[in-house]
């Protein structure tokens, strides 16, 4: 018996709750929003790090920072992969719902 490889360095759980990257997190508001009836549709001007904005992220990404809830990085970037800390998703989800009222 010889158990399979994983392909990923395996991380303490605790790293993992600390920190998720940018992308992640404009995926995870992307994905509340979306519960709460609102769309996420729609492009704005292009990020020029946008090649490394992973395919899932990008509709997020872009929605997010079209409503300035997560802003780039500087020089028209996002650092998709640069860690947003925890306090800084708390910060944005905050913002998020003051700036989307979502129709009732």
């Amino acid at each position: 018996h010889h158990h399979p490889k994983h392909s990923f360095p395996t991380r303490r759980s605790s790293d993992l709750s600390q920190s998720i990257s940018r992308e992640q997190a404009a995926t995870m508001l992307a994905a509340v929003y979306r519960k709460l009836g609102g769309s996420v549709e729609g492009q704005s001007g292009s990020f020029a790090d946008d090649s490394s904005i992973a395919s899932w992220a990008k509709s997020s990404v872009y929605f997010m920072a079209r409503h300035n809830i997560i802003v780039g990085t500087g020089n028209n970037r996002f650092s998709p992969q640069r860690s947003a800390q925890r306090q800084s998703c708390l910060i944005m989800a905050l913002r998020m719902f003051q700036t989307l009222n979502p129709a009732d």
